[in-house]
């Protein structure tokens, strides 16, 4: 910041506040230190040490550290020596600090008596450890070490104040405007040190100085005014610095009002699974697998966007071709259990969902259906067929169990029979085991055939093969008819119902 003197080196952003605001010389005052998180990864902290300079001199703050009162954020506790104090972790160790952000007071702080501005030193033991951004360069890794923020306390006489300093509004979208608003005490001049009693007004943020109102260059900043920022994409720290040589000052009091505007984050507001998983049309030779839909919706649009997969199998992420332009994607999970991680970025600013998809099973594991299609090698994904070989064990632990074997029932060729072990239905049912098969087989019964005895005497020396009902042959009984000779032989190779040859496929379950 021009004219500020600052060594910041912090991995975690610090803001200072007073009360009462600005700090009077000779009053008591109250600070509060707020420590926050702006970066893409969380930072491992294990100390904050707020430290300011002890004595009677302008650059001294206090003279006095008797009955300074502490407040620290849950988790946290403060322990005190003379100006210093060291804010660590209840238990000791280190905590990851996030976007929440913590919030440390000291109170009841006696300003010695001196106007001039003293400094308020902040050092943290922290570190942030490498992250990766696929398909982005991963995020350096920031080793741990102590690093300073260093911040003014200035102190001031009475009669010279900032009674506010805001935006409006403080969160704006992604090249969105804001209005910074001040009112000063004194009255604005170009050159205060001619005219005693008033100050200049200078707005200042990144490497951005205005002194004047919008196109109206000849004259000062207004003691009570505001200004509009240019559309801007990050977060910005805006600072009013009032100056003025006051009635026996050699140098000009400095007062410094600072307001942070941030940029709404990119958000994911919706990652979900659209309907049920869907059979995939099989790609090459291999088999087709069940394919999802995955479906997401951002608060606005950003320029980068990712999508990575993770299976049960441990063979770590997988990026896929997707880019910010995309709405959703679909997909074949590789494995029943699988996590989609979906990460957004706009600047250094980022978020991420993580859904984890656990594929419900179709049917249960051991079901067989007939498969009508022409190619076996294509089969849906965690189907096998009934040949009777030897299935991967390792791909579909499931079956096993189901089945008590390694292999898959061979049912080529075969009608299939629901098991009747009370033999209600199938005679031969009792003591029947799943899977045994039964040979072709005609229930048990015969065939009579009646004839005359005349008639099977005249066969036998080539007389007549009819009967003749108008004469007096004998009639027929159950006393006098003779079995006759077989018929001949016709059919196939076996008896059967009129049938389509087709697959008997099992399924296995979602392979691992």
């Amino acid at each position: 910041m021009k004219g500020i003197h600052t060594k910041n080196d912090s991995l975690l952003t610090y803001a200072v506040s007073s009360n009462p605001d600005p700090i009077p010389v000779g009053g008591s005052v109250s600070l509060t230190v707020v420590a926050s998180n702006n970066r893409a990864r969380l930072i491992d902290c294990s100390s904050i040490v707020f430290s300011f300079p002890v004595g009677k001199l302008a650059r001294d703050f206090t003279n006095s550290t008797l009955g300074i009162g502490t407040a620290a954020p849950a988790g946290w506790t403060i322990a005190q020596d003379e100006g210093s104090f060291t804010a660590t972790p209840v238990g000791g160790g280190s905590v990851p600090i996030g976007a929440q952000g913590l919030s440390f007071v000291l109170t009841g702080i006696a300003v010695n008596s001196e106007p001039g501005t003293a400094y308020l030193e902040i050092q943290e033991q922290a570190q942030a450890p490498k992250v990766a951004r696929p398909p982005q360069p991963p995020l350096a890794d920031e080793p741990a070490g102590q690093r300073t923020w260093w911040t003014p306390l200035a102190k001031f006489p009475p009669g010279f104040s900032m009674s506010s300093f805001d935006a409006k509004p403080r969160v704006v979208a992604s090249g969105g405007t804001t209005t910074l608003a001040w009112q000063g005490s004194l009255p604005a001049s170009k050159n205060p040190k001619k005219h005693a009693g008033t100050a200049s007004y200078v707005l200042q943020y990144g490497n951005t100085e205005i002194t004047h109102p919008l196109g109206d260059p000849s004259d000062p900043l207004p003691a009570k005014g505001s200004y509009t920022i240019d559309p801007f994409d990050h977060q910005t720290t805006f600072y009013m610095i009032a100056s003025a040589h006051l009635p026996g000052d050699s140098t000009p009091r400095v007062l410094v009002r600072e307001c942070t505007v941030t940029i709404k984050p990119p958000e994911i507001t919706c990652f979900h699974i659209v309907g049920p998983p869907v059979q995939a049309r099989s790609k090459g030779a291999g088999p087709a697998g069940y394919e999802i839909q995955l479906e997401w919706t951002l608060n606005e649009p950003v320029p980068t966007l990712y999508l990575t997969r993770r299976d049960a199998s441990g063979a770590g992420d997988t990026a896929l071709p997707v880019n910010a332009s995309l709405t959703d994607y679909r997909d074949t999970p590789p494995t029943r259990c699988t996590t989609y991680e979906l990460t957004i970025w706009r600047n250094d600013m980022s978020d991420s969902k993580i859904l984890e998809v656990n594929m419900a099973l179709p049917v249960p594991v051991g079901t067989v259906s007939a498969w009508f299609g022409k190619d076996a090698a294509k089969l849906p994904q965690g189907w096998l067929v009934c040949d009777g070989s030897v299935f991967d064990q390792a791909s579909y632990p499931a079956l096993e169990p189901v089945l008590g074997s390694a292999n898959v029932p061979d049912l080529r060729g075969y009608f299939l029979r629901g098991l009747d072990p009370a033999g209600t239905v199938d005679p031969d049912g009792k003591g029947r085991k799943l899977g045994g098969k039964q040979a072709a087989a005609f229930e048990s019964h015969a065939h009579d055939v009646r004839m005359w005895p005349w008639f099977w005497n005249e066969l036998g020396k080539g007389g007549s093969s009819y009967l003749e009902p108008a004469n007096n042959r004998t009639a027929l009984t159950t006393s006098n008819f003779r079995h006759v000779q077989g018929s001949k032989v016709t059919g196939g190779n076996e008896t059967r119902p009129v049938n389509v040859a087709t697959h008997y496929i099992i399924f296995a379950g979602i392979p691992k």
